[in-house]
């Protein structure tokens, strides 16, 4: 297509100009039909007919280099949408590349920290091993390896992840059922219920408070639940875990007092209800009989 332009383009700038210097001539050749014009009229009218040739050939000039313009700028504008969208799709490619390039760099660095951590395991169990003869002295060479080792695994293993991430991870593992709590979450949990848990806020306090509930742990997720209550006070959803926990531990006229202040913040929740009826019933049972 781009060849076809090209020629045609050719044959305007080329052709054009010849066929009308080509007319001119003509009209300069036919000097025999003018034979009978008088001698004195004849330079005029040449005159004017080379006037009129040359401002044909002008006009032809300005409209071929007009027609040019008009046939390169549609030419100049497609590169340049194709070379503004080349420049955005490597960006994009440069971006998602050093996007991908992260997990993989990550993961590398855990496998490596683990072979180094099976080697060190390895040391260890053949030095442990070896004789009381050769064990002295082979203790300072291998000591030095596994100072060596030691020192690449701590500064290749993976960091641990920030109290904001535990959290994400924990309120992932919450919308999972049937599944189990992995062990590094488990570890954190128990970790922070050994901790000051005033940099926690409501939302966190509640979170930790339905993950040691789904665990089974009644008696850890009530102070969780206990500061969350504390701490936002017009939260039904907490009052509400907050009565559960104490129902299950038997603390019943508590429990009944912190489902009264949920139905008061959420007066239409039927199953907030249903356990408040629940508990009068236990209640009203431990009673003595008058």
């Amino acid at each position: 297509m781009v060849r076809w332009w090209c020629l045609w383009l050719c044959l305007n700038l080329v052709a054009v100009p010849v066929l009308a210097q080509g007319g001119g001539g003509g009209g300069n050749r036919a000097e025999p039909s003018r034979s009978l014009t008088p001698p004195d009229t004849r330079p005029w009218q040449e005159f004017v007919q080379a006037e009129v040739d040359r401002a044909f050939r002008h006009t032809t000039i300005l409209l071929n280099l007009l027609l040019l313009v008009l046939i390169l700028l549609p030419i100049a504008t497609g590169l340049g949408l194709w070379w503004l969208r080349r420049s955005l799709l490597t960006q994009l490619v440069q971006a998602a590349t050093a996007q991908a390039r992260q997990p993989m760099h990550a993961q590398a660095e855990s496998i490596l920290a683990e072979v180094l951590a099976q080697q060190l395991t390895h040391y260890q169990l053949t030095l442990a091993a070896l004789s009381t003869q050769s064990r002295q002295s082979l203790e300072q060479e291998w000591q030095k390896r596994l100072n060596t080792l030691c020192e690449a695994t701590e500064r290749i293993s993976p960091a641990s992840p920030s109290p904001a991430q535990t959290l994400q991870q924990l309120r992932h593992w919450l919308n999972q059922p049937q599944t189990e709590l992995p062990s590094e979450l488990y570890q954190c949990l128990v970790d922070w219920y050994h901790r000051d848990g005033a940099a926690l806020t409501g939302e966190d306090c509640l979170l930790l408070g339905q993950v040691w509930q789904r665990l089974g742990q009644w008696e850890k997720a009530l102070p969780y639940y206990q500061q969350a209550s504390r701490q936002a006070p017009t939260s039904w959803e907490t009052w509400y875990h907050l009565g559960l926990a104490l129902n299950h531990l038997q603390r019943y006229a508590e429990a009944l007092s912190s489902f009264e202040q949920a139905l008061q913040l959420h007066p239409e929740a039927s199953q907030i209800q249903q356990d408040r009826a629940a508990v009068l019933e236990k209640v009203a049972g431990a009673q003595p009989a008058s």
